[in-house]
């Protein structure tokens, strides 16, 4: 890499986060390296989101920031927009409402010139529940695929992915309403990047009501069903149908998870849609359902080793 040259762009869309957002800004702000540029791109906010945006770019004397428009609904437009305008080697996405450490990119800056091979760098995160409780999410390089099924090791603000490599196997996909950085994450594993791993976390994740993700998933039960279901297109497009019963797991813990919810009827579908569909181990997911009941959800994967140990 060119050391004179931003070796990252940055790319944070945000709709009607006006509030939220300036928490976010502060901390890419205040990181310690410099050298990257940053992509804001206003999904069509109604609030003062795209003025919080500018006054901040123009704050921010010694970084590159531009800021973007993209008037169609939808996070994956809007970083699709913010990508089309990323020059540099590297990119990083992040969301609206999280926060940096100060050396999150100092870090990644750090591992990319001590993994010039890597295609993908990712690290871990802490996610912090409203009542300011932490949990510690790892990445591993290891058993990649299926880390991420269950573990969503390549969430938003989790790594950096190399431009090329992006534009190759990526680009984010519209019609995943939820989850759409699982799925994304999953086409960019299914092409076979070359992976390097920092310790550690240097990103808060904010959990709440107004997240992308949310804290309940009954209220919009075919929006996270629909990114299953898409995830399946892919892994069969990609030529690893023998992961096709970790996905049907995942179906399985929506489906314990919408009934622990109290969405019975959702829940129901959702378990005869699986086992419609299901290539085979239709009794062992029954029995991971009967199981995955009892836990709200939780344990998917500590199942999944047992119940299909050959899918990697």
């Amino acid at each position: 890499m060119n050391p004179s040259e931003p070796f990252l762009t940055v790319i944070i869309p945000a709709r009607n986060r006006a509030t939220l957002l300036r928490r976010t800004l502060a901390s890419v702000g205040a990181q310690s390296y410099r050298n990257f540029r940053v992509v804001l791109v206003d999904n069509g906010s109604r609030d003062s989101t795209r003025e919080v945006m500018a006054r901040w770019a123009d704050s921010q004397t010694d970084l590159d920031v531009t800021v973007a428009d993209e008037p169609r609904a939808g996070a994956t437009l809007a970083r699709n927009a913010g990508a089309a305008l990323a020059t540099t080697p590297w990119l990083m996405f992040f969301d609206s409402d999280d926060e940096m450490l100060p050396d999150h990119i100092a870090d990644f800056r750090a591992a990319a010139e001590a993994s010039p091979e890597a295609e993908i760098i990712g690290r871990g995160v802490l996610m912090r529940t409203p009542d300011g409780r932490d949990t510690r999410k790892f990445f591993t390089a290891r058993r990649p695929l299926f880390k991420h099924i269950f573990h969503s090791t390549l969430s938003t603000q989790r790594y950096i992915v190399r431009s090329e490599f992006y534009r190759r196997h990526g680009g984010w996909d519209p019609r995943a309403v939820g989850w759409d950085d699982w799925e994304m994450g999953l086409r960019l594993l299914l092409g076979k990047p070359r992976l390097a791993e920092i310790r550690g976390e240097s990103v808060v994740q904010h959990v709440h009501g107004d997240s992308i993700t949310g804290t309940d998933f009954s209220s919009s039960p075919r929006k996270w069903a629909d990114t299953i279901d898409l995830c399946r297109a892919d892994v069969i497009a990609a030529g690893r149908a023998d992961l096709l019963p970790l996905l049907d797991m995942r179906r399985m813990s929506l489906a314990a998870i919408f009934a622990a919810e109290g969405a019975l009827t959702d829940a129901r579908k959702l378990r005869r849609q699986t086992l419609d569909e299901a290539r085979g181990g239709r009794l062992r997911l029954r029995a991971a359902y009967a199981l995955l009941r009892r836990s709200g959800g939780r344990g998917a994967a500590q199942l999944a080793r047992i119940l299909f140990p050959r899918c990697k």
